[in-house]
């Protein structure tokens, strides 16, 4: 199952690299880190040869820790609202008052949401 989730994202990343290496693409207004990274692929400025596969790594080396990061603070912010479940009743009744049957939280809902945004700041704090 891993050799195939790190397939599809090689997969995912080429594709990436492609669409931005397509000479039919419109013009950014603003370039992106990976117009920059394919820019330096396209003059290859340095001694050693600088792949595809080095901007794939370099991408990765951005995005995952981000994506873990933000993946722990749920999980522990998780872990205490089990550990205090009267500050998890008192957080899902917020939800549930605020956005109705919508089903989801928008932002515009968030300054109505002051009990759980404080319980995400105090796990940002904690850990």
């Amino acid at each position: 199952r891993l050799k195939k989730a790190f397939k599809e994202l090689d997969t995912y990343l080429q594709e990436l690299l492609d669409e931005t290496l397509d000479p039919n693409r419109p013009k950014q207004e603003t370039e992106s880190f990976i117009d920059l990274l394919m820019q330096i692929y396209k003059d290859q400025p340095f001694s050693i040869k600088f792949t595809h596969e080095n901007v794939k790594a370099m991408i990765l080396d951005i995005v995952v820790p981000g994506t873990d990061t933000a993946a722990a603070v749920v999980v522990w912010a998780m872990t205490y609202l089990i550990k205090y479940p009267e500050a998890m009743k008192k957080a899902q009744d917020e939800v549930r008052s605020v956005i109705g049957d919508k089903g989801y939280v928008s932002e515009e809902d968030i300054p109505n949401l002051p009990y759980l945004k404080a319980v995400i700041k105090e796990s940002l704090r904690l850990e």
